[in-house]
């Protein structure tokens, strides 16, 4: 079911490509982004539900950024929907560039909280997953609105990892060796460029 989540993502994609065609000789890359994840859409649908994420990238002085998450899914368990939310924060640091651009080393935390159906004799302090995840990445920004972001990385779960939780909530905590490929769309660029646009049209 991954692909009924892949004709959004194109629709979205050649509409940044319809806006920003190229980019600029000499531009070091986005000093923030903000856009959705599709991984929590991806897990939704896999799982017979629903989902959807954003996270926010911030450059701060120094190379350093901040990145702060918000997911949200429902899987379906046993003809019941199963709510699960999770917040993200991170440090990244960004050796050659000033900007979200090029090679980074990121370290996060993460606080996943998974929903048991009503069945399920399990108090919420145990439902609640809190992790470290230290990565090292790379982000090429191939138009203004939108960014690859290859990364990899290690999630260790540090309490109630000994927790047991059904299958479909360990591919949701997503344990141990990370790697994975995003594509980033810029939704703060296409908000502005369309804000620009619009006022261009009323003052005509």
């Amino acid at each position: 079911m991954r692909h009924k989540a892949l004709p959004l993502a194109v629709l979205v994609f050649f509409l940044c490509l319809s806006r920003q065609p190229v980019v600029a000789k000499g531009w070091e890359g986005p000093d923030s982004i903000f856009s959705l994840d599709m991984s929590f859409l991806t897990m939704g649908l896999t799982h017979g539900g629903l989902g959807l994420g954003f996270s926010y990238e911030k450059s701060l002085p120094s190379h350093f950024a901040v990145k702060t998450a918000f997911g949200h899914s429902l899987l379906k368990m046993e003809e019941k929907w199963a709510p699960s939310v999770t917040f993200g924060l991170a440090g990244e640091y960004y050796p050659f560039s000033e900007n979200l651009n090029k090679l980074y080393l990121s370290l996060g935390s993460y606080v996943d909280f998974i929903g048991y159906t009503d069945a399920d004799a399990i108090v919420d302090s145990e439902r609640l997953f809190i992790s470290m995840l230290p990565s090292i990445g790379w982000k090429w920004n191939i138009l203004r609105c939108v960014t690859i972001d290859l990364h990899g990385g290690y999630k260790y779960v540090f309490a109630n990892a000994d927790t047991i939780v059904y299958k479909e909530y360990e591919d949701y905590l997503r344990r141990g060796i990370q790697a994975s490929m995003s594509i980033k769309i810029n939704l703060k660029y296409l908000f502005r460029r369309t804000n620009k646009k619009q006022k261009s049209n009323s003052k005509k």
